[in-house]
């Protein structure tokens, strides 16, 4: 007892009374902190909330723009094996014209040059045996300018061969860029 009357003597007794008249002051306070926390911690929970909504539609939003990416790669897909068979039923087309045309161009140029050699030759073989007429040089002139004419339309089916050569070459190139 005597130990705790000393220690009661010994304290600052004014420091005290100014803690005992700052309390209520102190509980004011607490009270404004407890109440400043409660709206913090509801705030905290709104915006928690808020996010965790977001990332639900953000995780929708990125799964429909997924499924609408994979829907498009499959479509692009399709149309590009849809252009790789259009594209090569084109060049199988090219070639079988190709080929038809070089084949006629070549029987008609043999057809017109041997023609034009038979006719040269009876004429010549006419001229040899008779004196040649006026109507007869007119007639090796006539068949001269169509061995020449012939020769002319091969060579222009030559020039036709070649482009259509060039064409089946780009729709090549074209296929072979594209896959």
């Amino acid at each position: 007892l005597q130990a705790t009357f000393e220690a009661y003597e010994e304290a600052d007794m004014p420091a005290l009374e100014r803690d005992v008249q700052a309390l209520p002051q102190w509980r004011d306070q607490s009270q404004q902190l407890r109440e400043h926390l409660a709206v913090m911690q509801n705030a905290f929970q709104e915006s928690q909330s808020r996010l965790e909504g977001r990332l639900r539609e953000l995780g929708d939003e990125l799964a429909r723009q997924t499924e609408e990416t994979q829907a498009r790669i499959d479509e692009l897909g399709e149309t590009r094996e849809e252009l790789r068979d259009q594209q090569w039923r084109q060049e199988s087309e090219l070639e079988q014209r190709y080929q038809q045309q070089r084949q006629e161009l070549d029987e008609s140029y043999r057809e017109r040059l041997e023609s034009g050699v038979e006719r040269l030759a009876e004429l010549k073989a006419q001229l040899a045996a008779s004196a040649a007429s006026a109507e007869e040089i007119q007639e090796a002139e006539l068949a001269q300018a169509r061995l020449d004419q012939a020769q002319t339309d091969r060579e222009a089916a030559s020039e036709t061969l070649g482009a259509l050569r060039e064409e089946l070459d780009t729709l090549k190139r074209a296929r072979d860029q594209s896959e």
